[in-house]
């Protein structure tokens, strides 16, 4: 007896389904872009009734600490 595991039959499935997965779908693109665009901000996905309706992101701007704060006087 061998405890190797029983190799399992593949799944049917049907062309549209695969190919469905396949594809990338157009909010994960665009988050993708915003997160690899970004150096700080928010990133924020909007989801009703199990799917992407909103996309959502705020950029911020990061200055060294003091260095807009000052005036000459």
């Amino acid at each position: 007896m061998s405890n190797s595991p029983t190799p399992r039959p593949p799944v049917a499935e049907d062309q549209p389904a695969r190919r469905q997965r396949a594809a990338v779908p157009d909010w994960l693109d665009l988050v993708a872009r915003h997160v690899a665009g970004t150096d700080y901000g928010v990133v924020q996905i909007t989801v009703h009734g199990s799917r992407v309706v909103q996309v959502d992101w705020t950029q911020r701007a990061r200055f060294a600490s003091g260095a807009s704060a000052r005036r000459e006087e």
